[in-house]
């Protein structure tokens, strides 16, 4: 349970650097839309997305 939470933490805190990256907003659209952004490059990096999977502590649950 350790590992997927610091999977969780990496995922957040590439949210947070890519927030901080941008100029900060400060209206709940902008918010939104910046984060809509990353979650789409995520969808767009598969290789990514398959490395938190092949994690061992994951690997057994999916």
């Amino acid at each position: 349970m350790g590992e997927k939470r610091a999977l969780l933490a990496e995922q957040d805190a590439q949210i947070r650097k890519l927030m901080c990256a941008q100029a900060p907003s400060r209206a709940k659209g902008d918010l939104k839309k910046a984060t809509v952004s990353h979650l789409r490059r995520l969808l767009n990096s598969p290789q990514r997305i398959m490395r938190y999977f092949q994690h061992p502590k994951l690997h057994d649950a999916a």
